[in-house]
Formats: C-alpha cells, structure tokens, sequence
C-alpha cells in the first residue's frame, strides 16, 4: 500500500499578520520552525520513503527540518507551489468559500478568486498543476509512506484533484493549518482519504499565534 500524508509548511510572519502569501516567498517564522521540529518528531519514528515539496522558501526549510533526522533529500516539485494570488498578495487574508458559509461569504470570495485570476494565476491553472503533480507520484510507482509538503490552498485544491476521477470529491474547502497532517492512501489503486488537518502533534504551538 502507497500512503502520502500531505503537510502544509510551518508559519511564517506574514501568516501570523494575517497576510496572503500566495507565491510570495519568504521563511519560517520561530513559531514556525518550532511546528516543523515538533512534526519532525513524530515522523522521526516512521518508516518514511520519499519527501516532495514545493520550490517556495518556506516548504523548502521545513522540509529540510522534517527530512533531516529522516536522512532524505528532499524533492523539489514545481507544481507543489502555491496559488499565485496576482494584486491580492501581500493583502489581507481571504479564506475560501467554506462548508456551511452564508450566500454573501461565498459570493466575496468568490469575487476575491475572480480578481485572483485576473492577476495571478487561474483556478483551472492551479488544477492542472495539482493534477499533473499527483499523475506523477503515481507514475513514480512509490511504496510505503511519503511525505508530500505544500501549502494551504494548493492542498485543497490537490485533495479534489485526487479524487475528481472517482466522483468522491468533498464537499467544501477544509482547514489546513500549519503542519498540519493529510492522510491520502491508495488501496488497490484507489485513493482514500484517511484523515485532513491533523494538528494532534502540535500542542499549544498549534495554528498561528497571537
């Protein structure tokens, strides 16, 4: 059986100011590199393969924290960054439309995404990468457990991409915090999502901060 558990980077200071990213670069915050020696940790005892993570700076230095004690290098995958949010970046931090939101929430974010794409990067952009990113784990024919280290929204995006050919897309976007754990395993060629956001390991360094 082939199992990805999916994490998203550490904090970084723009998150913990409320500020959209996107494909901006920067680095961990202490807050963050803390959440990424506390995920270490826990993998440090797993039998862990292969890591993948995106070219941005802050996927980069947690995974070079979570591969360490594993004796890995991580793998750069271009299609791991995340979504470029064009003029948005550097603004204040708009969540996506969640499960349970009022017409008026859905319908501003939506707005927010438009003007995203307009800018930045297209949403059908974003899901071809997140497509051909899984058709190529896949192709690499993995065994065992592997990590997989991206970002918030392109996690999202990623997780309906795995299972859009199977009609078991989920309903709604989900939080994904900081080092946080997604579970995805492939039993007999089949995804299964195991489990999303897992942040048990985190303690009181869990999220982002004051």
């Amino acid at each position: 059986m082939i199992s990805f558990t999916i994490i998203r980077h550490g904090s970084t200071e723009g998150i913990e100011q409320g500020l959209l990213q996107g494909s901006s670069d920067s680095r961990l915050s202490a807050r963050g590199r803390k959440q990424a020696e506390m995920t270490a940790r826990l993998l440090s005892h797993r039998q862990i393969n292969h890591c993948f993570c995106s070219p941005l700076g802050r996927t980069r230095e947690t995974a070079d924290i979570l591969c360490k004690p594993l004796g890995l290098e991580p793998v750069i995958l271009d299609d791991l960054r995340e979504y470029n949010f064009g003029c948005l970046e550097g603004q204040r931090y708009f969540g996506p439309p969640r499960r349970g939101a009022s017409f008026y929430e859905k319908f501003r974010s939506l707005a927010r995404l438009t003007l995203a794409g307009l800018t930045g990067e297209t949403l059908s952009h974003i899901r071809h990468r997140a497509a051909n990113a899984w058709r190529h784990l896949l192709d690499l024919q993995l065994e065992g457990e592997n990590l997989v280290i991206s970002h918030g929204f392109f996690i999202n995006i990623f997780i309906q991409e795995i299972f859009k050919p199977s009609g078991q897309v989920p309903d709604g976007f989900f939080d994904v915090g900081p080092c946080s754990l997604t579970t995805v395993e492939v039993r007999h060629g089949q995804p299964v999502l195991v489990k999303t956001n897992d942040i048990s390991h985190l303690g009181e360094w869990s999220g982002h901060g004051h």
